[in-house]
């Protein structure tokens, strides 16, 4: 079961997503166009149309398993989060704070380890 938290960090890792009270609920947008609530009863209310979740899942596919130069260690999901975050390459991750990478879904502390080792093994880190 995802938690009220988790699925905030998760949706707030969305391209151009903006979080704002709706009807004293919290609620996220896209450029104005709200997507999800999260009501007190603990449901997830979304208003996605199928155009949006498709191209959603194409971007997070959009690098083949063989491309980029993501850390094998650091497992599917993480791998399939910073994609879809548009960070497909040790370059483009080292762009970014530790707090940033641990605010996506599917990225947390073992992750951030395996992918810091990486960069160390090129003399580098991530943003400070």
């Amino acid at each position: 079961m995802t938690t009220r938290n988790q699925l905030r960090k998760a949706v707030l890792a969305l391209p151009e997503t903006e979080e704002a009270a709706h009807a004293a609920m919290p609620a996220f947008s896209v450029r104005g166009k709200g997507f999800a609530s999260l009501p007190e009863d603990g449901w997830v209310q979304l208003r996605l149309p199928p155009e949006r979740v498709v191209a959603a899942v194409d971007q997070a596919e959009a690098t083949e398993p063989g491309e980029g130069d993501l850390p094998a260690g650091i497992g599917r999901p993480a791998t399939r989060a910073l994609r879809g975050a548009g960070l497909a390459t040790l370059d483009l991750v080292a762009a970014k704070s530790e707090a940033e990478l641990l605010e996506l879904h599917s990225v947390g502390p073992k992750t951030v380890r395996i992918l810091k080792q990486a960069l160390a093994e090129q003399e580098r880190s991530l943003r400070r």
